[in-house]
């Protein structure tokens, strides 16, 4: 009799913080972008010995591109928003804080708005 295991890879995000508003004043769009730096603290736990994606999907349509920082290179993402692979040194408990600079739409006006990208993980 043989037995076999097959463990499915996961993946699971921790938020410790998350900005849930973006304040757009007129300086930021004559300077036509807006830095917010320590937006998003958290924490990413997987059993996956690939790694994992983190995907951004933007929720309104203020920026025309962003990058973020915090990923050991800058990533920059267009309107659509986008994926980044985390691959290795896989870390049981990789912490991450990101810092986003949102080049703006020709068409956003000052206000307040909701945080324009939802952050997800999945294993590879």
């Amino acid at each position: 009799m043989s037995v076999s295991v097959t463990v499915v890879a996961n993946a699971k995000m921790q938020t410790q913080f998350q900005a849930m508003q973006l304040n757009i004043s007129e300086a930021d769009i004559t300077r036509g972008y807006v830095d917010i730096s320590g937006a998003s603290r958290f924490s990413v736990s997987t059993n996956s010995q690939s790694g994992y994606v983190i995907n951004f999907n933007p929720i309104n349509n203020i920026f025309d591109s962003v990058q973020v920082n915090g990923l050991g290179n800058l990533v920059q993402l267009g309107p659509d928003g986008g994926s980044v692979v985390q691959r290795a040194p896989i870390i049981k408990n990789q912490s991450h804080e990101l810092g986003f600079r949102f080049t703006l739409n020709h068409d956003v006006k000052p206000g307040i708005y909701p945080w324009p990208l939802i952050l997800s993980v999945r294993a590879l």
